[in-house]
């Protein structure tokens, strides 16, 4: 059974999915199926509603747009991620650091200082509250701003609206400032931190 939507998106760990799934166009579809090797397929179409007054290009551009923000926010998830395992892997080289009875005092403070980056970074994307009272009392991130307009996307009837294009738009340059900010802060200071753990 399809729901007629595209897959949920990586979420970054510890934290929930950024809930955009498109839903398809009307348009020619195929469903495979393998066992054992021997693969079958069925090809099925998706119909507009009768009840719709749109065009298969409205349903297109709509289906368009609503690909790109997944696309976009895609990528920015994955930027999170990996700067999250960057993280880990300094509270793991300090944890080895500790344990081995080394000097740890300036190692500590500079990775304090970078994992602080990292962490300002994720909560530019993603709420980092660690209870519900805190989620719902801190500022809306990007990502649930994107998952907020794709939900007004997957309510509304018919293409996007100049409104949603100027929004979506708008943070685009948001997720672009907070890739840059942690970029120019970022590198300086993990490479501060290698030099100290060598």
């Amino acid at each position: 059974v399809w729901d007629m939507r595209i897959d949920m998106l990586p979420s970054v760990p510890g934290r929930p999915p950024t809930a955009i799934m498109p839903i398809v166009p009307p348009g020619e579809y195929q469903a495979k199926l393998t066992v054992d090797g021997i693969t079958e397929t069925q090809d099925f179409k998706i119909f507009m509603s009768p009840k719709e007054p749109y065009t298969q290009k409205q349903a297109d551009t709509k289906f368009a747009f609503w690909m790109e923000m997944y696309q976009q926010v895609e990528q920015s998830t994955q930027k999170v991620i990996e700067a999250i395992k960057i993280r880990d892997e300094i509270a793991e080289k300090i944890k080895a650091l500790e344990e081995s009875g080394g000097n740890v005092n300036r190692a500590q403070k500079q990775a304090a200082v970078v994992t602080d980056i990292i962490t300002q970074y994720e909560g530019a994307y993603v709420s980092t509250g660690r209870t519900l009272a805190e989620i719902i009392n801190l500022p809306a991130t990007i990502l649930s701003k994107m998952a907020f307009l794709s939900t007004i996307l997957e309510q509304s009837e018919g293409p996007p609206t100049q409104s949603m294009q100027e929004v979506y738009a708008k943070l685009v340059k948001d997720s672009e400032a907070a890739d840059a900010k942690f970029e120019s802060a970022f590198q300086g200071e993990l490479d501060k931190l290698d030099r100290i753990l060598k």
